[in-house]
């Protein structure tokens, strides 16, 4: 008599985004194989935008004077984190609009933020801050939201997922507070 054996492999798939933390379903996200570490980015995104900003630069032809560095607000990250979080799960393209409906707006302001001025950057397939940030400067209307003397406060994120055209997932949210 002959056996013959079946074998099944799963298909694994990263999915979710570069921290530990935990999403409003309770799910735990795991570190993402294609992102950097949270606090890595963390560190060189702010580093990176704030050096743009001190030098100046040219955005599509519009000069832009050296400008007061950013810094860096938890729950700024949070939101991006949520967008992206959201744009890899579902491996969908570049979008500002999450696929619950929401606004970057919206998200900053679930984050408990309140906010004069916010804006988003995305950028998709980077594989480092590094790479992220270089290839928004290189757009123009990235680079103005870079340059903008409005904002005063930054985070970003980045999520992946493997299995998508994008690959890598990034954000910057930029906001100014309310003044007391």
């Amino acid at each position: 008599m002959r056996w013959m054996g079946l074998s099944l492999l799963p298909l694994v798939v990263t999915l979710s985004g570069c921290t530990q933390s935990s999403s409003d379903e309770g799910v735990p996200t795991i570190p993402s194989l294609l992102c950097e570490t949270q606090s890595k980015i963390r560190m060189d995104m702010l580093s990176l935008v704030n050096k743009a900003r001190a030098e100046g630069r040219s955005c599509g032809g519009v000069a832009y004077t050296p400008v007061a560095a950013l810094t860096w607000n938890s729950a700024l990250e949070n939101a991006a984190m949520r967008h992206v979080d959201d744009l890899a799960y579902w491996g969908i393209g570049l979008t500002h609009t999450g696929t619950d409906g929401s606004s970057v707006g919206e998200r900053v302001s679930d984050e408990g933020y309140v906010w004069a001025a916010v804006g988003e950057n995305l950028q998709g397939g980077a594989t480092s801050s590094t790479e992220a940030v270089a290839a928004l400067l290189a757009s123009p209307a990235h680079c103005a939201n870079i340059m903008s003397p409005t904002f005063t406060q930054m985070g970003g994120a980045c999520a992946g997922n493997s299995v998508s055209a994008v690959g890598t997932y990034w954000a910057q949210v930029f906001a100014a507070p309310t003044p007391p």
